[in-house]
C-alpha cells in the first residue's frame, strides 16, 4: 500500500503539472468501484468538475486532495495498488478507472486491485470524510512531538507497532516505515506502547521523521508494482534495514532479521538490536 512517502512523491511530481490546469472532461470506467464511497455518480462528478481549474494539490496522511476553483475538492485514496500518472492524451493503460483530460495530457487513476477511492466534496467538507475526520497529526509537521506521543500512548498496553499503524494517532505511517522507524529507534515492535520511556519516545519521534524524509528523497519504496511515474520506481527499497529482509543479516549487528505477524501484518525486526528491555 502506498504510504506517506509514496503519496507525497505523487503530490510533488503532479502539483506543478496540475496547478491552474483546467479539467476539460472526465471519463470513468463503467465498471469502476472507486466511487463506492461517493454519494455522487460518475456522471454527476463528471459534470461538476468539467471546466474547473486546479487551485492547489495537497496531501493529508495517505490522501491526495485537489482543490478546484469551483468550490469543490476531489479526494483520492490510492488503496493498495493505486497510482496517479500523467500520459499523452488518449494513451491507454491497463486498469485505468478514471481519466481526467487536461489540455496537454491526461491524468489517469490506475488501480489493479481497485481498493482506491475517489470522492468529490464541497470545499471545506473534506476533513469530515470518514478516514480523515479523526486523523492524527502529520509526522513531519510541528504537532508531532515526543510530548504528543507520550500523551497519546500513556497507559496503552497495545504493542507500539500496532499503535503506529493507527491513523488516529499518526497520519500516513504504514507497515514499511513503522518497522524501519522502530529499528532505528532500537525499540521492539511488541513493546507495550505505554511502557516506552521518555528517551525512547524521543528516539522514536526522531527515527520516524528521518525515515520518512529519506524515503521521500528516494521517491518511495518499490516492493511490487509501485511507480511514481510511468516506468519510474522508488529506490528506498535499497536502503531498507529490516522490512522484507527476514532471515537476512542485520546491517547493524549481523543477527538474523525476524518476522512475526502483528496486527494482521508481517512485522520485521532485529531480535538483538530491538530487544524487549528499555534502553
Amino acid at each position: 500500500m502506498p504510504e506517506l512517502p509514496e503519496v507525497e512523491t505523487f503530490r510533488r511530481r503532479l502539483r506543478p503539472l496540475l496547478l491552474r490546469g483546467r479539467i476539460e472532461r472526465v471519463h470513468f470506467h463503467p465498471k469502476t468501484r472507486l466511487l463506492r464511497a461517493s454519494r455522487l455518480s460518475a456522471n454527476q462528478i463528471s459534470r461538476q468538475v468539467k471546466g474547473a481549474r486546479v487551485r492547489e494539490m495537497r496531501r493529508r496522511g495517505k490522501y491526495l486532495i485537489l482543490e478546484l476553483d469551483s468550490a469543490r475538492e476531489l479526494v483520492f485514496h490510492l488503496g493498495m495498488t493505486g497510482k496517479l500518472i500523467e500520459v499523452a492524451p488518449g494513451q491507454e493503460e491497463p486498469h485505468t478507472h478514471a481519466r481526467f483530460h487536461f489540455k496537454k495530457f491526461d491524468l489517469l487513476f490506475i488501480d489493479p486491485r481497485a481498493f482506491g477511492r475517489i470522492v468529490l466534496l464541497p470545499q471545506g467538507k473534506v476533513e469530515a470524510l470518514p478516514g480523515l475526520a479523526q486523523m492524527g497529526p502529520e509526522p513531519l509537521g510541528p504537532k508531532f512531538t515526543a510530548a504528543y506521543l507520550q500523551k497519546r500512548l500513556h497507559g496503552r498496553r497495545a504493542p507500539i507497532k500496532s499503535l503506529l499503524l493507527d491513523q488516529r494517532i499518526l497520519a500516513g505511517l504504514g507497515n514499511i516505515y513503522s518497522d524501519e522507524s522502530l529499528f532505528r529507534a532500537k525499540i521492539h515492535p511488541r513493546r507495550p506502547a505505554g511502557h516506552l520511556t521518555p528517551n525512547e519516545l524521543l528516539r522514536l519521534r526522531r527515527a520516524i521523521r528521518a525515515v520518512l524524509q529519506e524515503a521521500i528523497r528516494a521517491c518511495g519504496t518499490t516492493i511490487r508494482d509501485y511507480e511514481w511515474a510511468a516506468g519510474r520506481e522508488g529506490s528506498f527499497q535499497n536502503k531498507l534495514r529490516v522490512y522484507a529482509r527476514a532471515g537476512q543479516p542485520c546491517r547493524r549487528c549481523g543477527d538474523r532479521i525476524a518476522r512475526e505477524r502483528m496486527a494482521g501484518r508481517s512485522t520485521f525486526f532485529c531480535p538483538s538490536c530491538q530487544n524487549q528491555r528499555p534502553a
